[in-house]
């Protein structure tokens, strides 16, 4: 029997309440109701509530997993199993539903393993044209939020500032002072609402060949700035940065879309939203090492065409 992995890893095709209602079988259906209502003390539990269709099927669900909150974190997060989610093993729901069936942390354990390369979610980012890592909704909504504390706070303390130093009979190094600080702040904010609102834009490579032979000298310019070549797709390729002295590793992510254009991002290693990229430094240094190599391609191949002439 194929396995049917829910987004807590549980089989479905095992549930005794899924083969239930595939087959329609009452009789199974009034054998667990009996046993659910010894299990959890409860006698309001009736055969017809024993139906569901499997938490990521579109037929009926049974009260539980309609409202899962790992089902509904998942959804939130567009997973497709919580395999995706750095953090699946720490889930305090997850491990809720673990120590009951071990078995389906085993199960996402090895799709963690065979899936581990494939978070990067290709379809997701060609529609929105934002980076989209699946399982990182809510730490991108927590870095938009904690920005947003921060400019407030920065807002008042320049406005503190500015106050302190009007007050009484201000002098002209007070009214400097009162100027120079809060603009200070002022930049400061606006280079972290960038940062913040640029974490998943894209921007497009600049390509002069067929894109087969570009991603053959993007995959020797990143080897050329000694960056780790994570995951070679078809569509997508996923490179990380070494770490440097005042900063962490970067993942650099360079997307195929369908009109054969080639898309660059870069962020925090291994898909963090939440800390400062080295954004236009990465793309620079990239598109340097590839504009000369292409350049060195271009030259070779003129010099084919001329002596083949």
């Amino acid at each position: 029997m194929a396995k049917q992995i829910a987004y807590c890893g549980f089989d479905c095709a095992t549930c005794e309440v899924r083969v239930a209602t595939v087959n329609n079988d009452d009789v199974l259906r009034e054998k667990i109701a009996e046993e659910w209502k010894k299990r959890y003390n409860s006698f309001d539990i009736s055969t017809e509530m024993i139906n569901c269709a499997g938490c990521k099927g579109e037929g009926v669900l049974n009260k539980r997993c309609e409202y899962c909150e790992i089902r509904k974190c998942a959804l939130q997060d567009n997973l497709e199993t919580c395999a995706e989610c750095e953090n699946f093993e720490d889930c305090k729901f997850l491990k809720k539903v673990h120590q009951n069936v071990p078995e389906a942390l085993e199960n996402l354990r090895s799709l963690f393993d065979d899936e581990s390369d494939v978070v990067f979610d290709y379809d997701k980012t060609i529609l929105t044209n934002r980076l989209e890592f699946r399982g990182k909704g809510s730490q991108k909504r927590f870095s938009i939020v904690s920005s947003f504390i921060m400019v407030v706070a920065g807002i008042a303390v320049g406005y503190i500032i500015c106050s302190s130093q009007l007050s009484g009979n201000p002098s002209t190094e007070d009214y400097f002072m009162a100027f120079l600080f809060p603009v200070i702040i002022f930049m400061v904010l606006i280079g972290l609402v960038k940062s913040v609102l640029n974490k998943d834009k894209l921007i497009e490579l600049e390509i002069n060949i067929p894109v087969d032979q570009a991603k053959k000298k993007l995959i020797e310019a990143a080897k050329n700035l000694h960056w780790e070549i994570y995951v070679v797709k078809e569509k997508f390729i996923i490179f990380t940065t070494g770490r440097q002295f005042f900063s962490k590793s970067q993942t650099i992510t360079l997307i195929v879309f369908p009109d054969k254009n080639i898309f660059f991002n870069s962020i925090n290693y291994p898909y963090d939203y939440t800390g400062l990229s080295k954004f236009t430094d990465n793309y620079n240094l990239l598109m340097e090492e590839y504009l000369k190599l292409e350049k060195e391609n271009n030259n070779k191949e003129s010099l084919k065409s001329i002596s083949s002439n």
